[in-house]
């Protein structure tokens, strides 16, 4: 008497269990590298908002004013 509910094979039917542990192997790769990708990133966006605070107080403070006067202030 057949089955009233067959059950479909799994999609990686034929395949031996080392050729399946392979293939989680190289899916669980491909997503630790997505993760070190955006890590990386997230990273240099930080530091690059990091440097742009800094320079802009060091700027405020006027760390970044001419040394000497400029020539069109000093002329009589």
């Amino acid at each position: 008497m057949p089955a009233k509910n067959p059950v479909a094979p799994p999609s990686n039917a034929g395949q031996t269990d080392d050729e399946t542990v392979t293939q989680d192997k190289a899916v669980t790769q491909l997503s630790n590298l997505n993760y070190i990708i955006i890590g990386l990133a997230v990273g240099v966006v930080t530091l690059i908002v990091i440097i742009g605070i800094t320079l802009g107080i060091l700027a405020s403070q006027g760390k970044f004013a001419p040394a000497q006067p400029i020539l069109s202030e000093t002329a009589v």
